[in-house]
């Protein structure tokens, strides 16, 4: 497969998943809003900036206003309206576009569709009626459901698959850490809760753990849990697999390479970690997740991108 269409197929399936967990976490943070009134509007919307890698010189200006309500519309306008913002859902899409442009000889008709359509449909405004922000964030979802859901029916099971396959499940472990990480920002069992309705896990963590004991246990079911397809765990091991269909290689000398070492020693270190260990660092385990999908991503980049410019999470230029 030309390294063309492999890198744009990488990171459709990003952009992709970027779209709809930017979508989960600000549904997580607006609930927060509502069901954690004491921690200032100011503070909690600072802190998810931050956390998604938004320069604070972009919206420490926005956020000086004393309306609270201003501060809420100002992080809605830039992680989901904002085009030029990196971590925006409309930016996700507009890339998304972009890549699937250069890999239109290898896209399904009916995917390519849907991913020319969403981009045509992004509204270019933020609303101020909270009732529409609700409503864009989940359609934003609904929009990567139906990508994905089409895309699983309809491409062939080779190296393009598995790449996006690849760039999905590493965007879904970075932005699962990320949004476990924003729990931090309030108190009590409340951000579990509605970090658990943000990965659609509430229903699936009641049935496994029979019923609400601690925090410790949402934690563990959203890091840790394999089984779970939107933990961190379920994540790592997914693009361990889909790096192992790129190969061709599961086990022997030489390959597989510095991605695999990467995802390995990580998933390892988190399977055998302690409950306890997790909670006790948990901001800097996230953000150990992290950095290993940056250099993760920095691997695939240089071993099968081999014209492509290494770039940060943040700063992710057009693919």
């Amino acid at each position: 497969m030309l390294s063309r269409i492999a890198e744009s197929l990488f990171w459709i399936g990003r952009y992709v998943e970027r779209a709809e967990d930017t979508a989960r976490l600000l549904q997580v943070q607006l609930r927060l809003f509502v069901e954690e009134p004491a921690v200032p509007t100011h503070t909690a919307c600072s802190n998810l900036l931050t956390l998604l890698g938004v320069p604070s010189a972009t919206y420490e200006p926005l956020l000086v206003r004393t309306d609270p309500r201003a501060a809420h519309e100002a992080l809605v306008g830039l992680l989901a309206y904002d085009r030029h913002q990196p971590s925006s859902i409309a930016y996700s899409w507009e890339q998304t576009r972009d890549n699937a442009r250069r890999a239109r000889e290898v896209i399904p008709s009916p995917v390519w569709e849907v991913v020319n359509t969403t981009w045509q449909a992004l509204p270019r405004t933020t609303p101020r009626a909270i009732r529409s922000q609700h409503g864009y964030l989940d359609w934003a979802r609904e929009r990567s459901a139906l990508f994905y859901g089409l895309a699983r029916g309809s491409m062939v099971r080779d190296e393009g698959w598995q790449f996006l396959q690849l760039g999905r499940s590493l965007e879904q472990a970075d932005m699962t850490a990320r949004l476990v990480t924003a729990t931090t920002f309030a108190h009590g069992a409340i951000p579990w809760s509605a970090a658990l309705r943000g990965c659609d896990a509430h229903d699936a963590f009641l049935r496994t753990y029979r019923g609400w004991h601690a925090s410790a246990q949402a934690l563990e079911f959203l890091v840790q849990d394999a089984a779970f397809p939107r933990s961190v765990m379920h994540g790592l091991t997914r693009a361990t697999e889909a790096l192992t269909g790129i190969t061709g290689r599961a086990h022997g000398v030489g390959l597989p390479g510095e991605a695999r070492y990467e995802l390995g020693r990580l998933t390892e270190e988190l399977a055998y970690l302690p409950t306890e260990a997790l909670v006790d660092d948990l901001a800097g385990r996230m953000a150990q997740v992290q950095r290993t999908c940056q250099r993760v991503t920095a691997a695939i980049t240089h071993r099968f991108f081999a014209a492509a410019t290494e770039v940060a999470w943040t700063t992710e230029e057009t693919h």
